[in-house]
């Protein structure tokens, strides 16, 4: 046990401390029509990468739809 916390010791100063990761993704449409999209909070679940994830998540919207202080909540 002592022999393999020393290997993997030693194997980790040879390896960078820290690391980034970036995606993008291209969406074929015009600003305009991507944007009236996502300005649209209720709709979420469409790119929302949990929302499918967990069939049990409660959602909750406070507020007027599309318009500043319009919150969109959810708890799991």
């Amino acid at each position: 046990l002592l022999y393999l916390r020393t290997a993997l010791l030693l194997i980790s100063l040879f390896f960078k401390k820290s690391y980034f990761l970036e995606r993008s993704v291209v969406i074929e449409q015009p600003l305009c029509v991507v944007f009236v999209f996502i300005k649209y909070l209720k709709k979420q679940d469409h790119y929302f990468r949990w929302g499918n994830s967990y069939p049990d998540m409660l959602k909750a919207y406070r507020g007027t739809v599309e318009h500043v202080g319009f919150v969109s909540a959810w708890s799991s």
